[in-house]
């Protein structure tokens, strides 16, 4: 249906980030790590896993500075409606889509 992943979240029922992560200290714990760098581009992964007490001394970006077109729509949906933070680009701005006057 061509959903982005907050309307496909909400078409389902489900909030717009459903994911837990309530497992990952004692994961953790059990494998002696006392603290871990992201790699990811979530905001609320990094701050979901700090207030179960795990340690995180660094967020990573996962992205390129050039963003395919196959997905360009799913990484400005991410930034846009998820707060996730925008790949590198030599503006220092998401990419517009293709047909767009400007970043989103």
């Amino acid at each position: 249906q061509n959903l982005d992943t907050v309307d496909a979240n909400r078409a389902l029922g489900e909030p717009d980030e459903a994911r837990t992560y309530t497992c990952v200290p004692l994961m953790l714990r059990n494998l002696g790590v006392r603290s871990i760098r992201l790699l990811s581009n979530n905001p609320f992964k990094a701050n979901a896993l700090r207030a179960l007490g795990v340690t995180v001394v660094r967020m990573e970006s996962l992205w390129k500075a050039d963003v395919s077109d196959l997905c360009l729509s799913y990484v400005q949906a991410k930034v846009a409606r998820m707060g996730h933070i925008a790949p590198p680009s030599p503006k220092g701005e998401l990419p517009a889509r293709r047909g767009d006057q400007g970043a989103s």
